[in-house]
């Protein structure tokens, strides 16, 4: 019975690794959606026109969906600092991604057309950047953390028993 135990307890820990790596592909969901929402922005934008609110109201992606983000933009037409943050709080980035997409945000709409394009397509390739950098690095990563749980799960099974 004991061993059953701690195969259950080395099998668990290996599981919660793999929960734990599904978090850095959560980084990578983040930065493909943006990037889409992003493209879609500035073609609407560019050949239409199209008003910020219907923008956001029209557009589609099942991860924003999944977590939320599309109804939290859609709540109400605020353009305020705090629903920004609120709205990137929601996705997984790093802090000076974050601060420049906030600052972004808190700007949509404000700039003229020319410079709000200018400004899609620098936070378009700062996130192709982070994008490349986190396809390279997540295989290793992931796998990383699920020996690091798989290990250290096998460590306390030994030390229990």
């Amino acid at each position: 019975m004991k061993w059953l135990g701690a195969l259950l307890f080395v099998c668990a820990s290996y599981l919660f690794g793999k929960r734990l790596s599904k978090d850095e592909e959560e980084r990578l969901l983040s930065v493909d959606s943006l990037i889409r929402l992003l493209t879609y922005m500035k073609r609407r934008i560019n050949s239409e026109r199209t008003p910020l609110f219907e923008l956001f109201s029209s557009f589609r992606d099942g991860y924003f969906e999944r977590i939320g983000v599309l109804e939290e933009i859609n709540r109400n037409r605020d353009i305020s600092e705090e629903k920004w943050e609120r709205v990137l709080s929601l996705m997984s980035f790093d802090a000076d991604i974050k601060t420049e997409l906030l600052r972004f945000f808190t700007e949509l709409g404000t700039l003229q057309l020319e410079d709000q394009l200018k400004r899609i397509d620098y936070i378009v390739s700062l996130l192709s950047e982070r994008q490349c950098l986190i396809k390279k690095e997540l295989p290793d990563k992931q796998k990383t953390i699920k020996t690091v749980c798989l290990l250290a799960g096998m460590l306390m099974t030994i030390i229990l028993l």
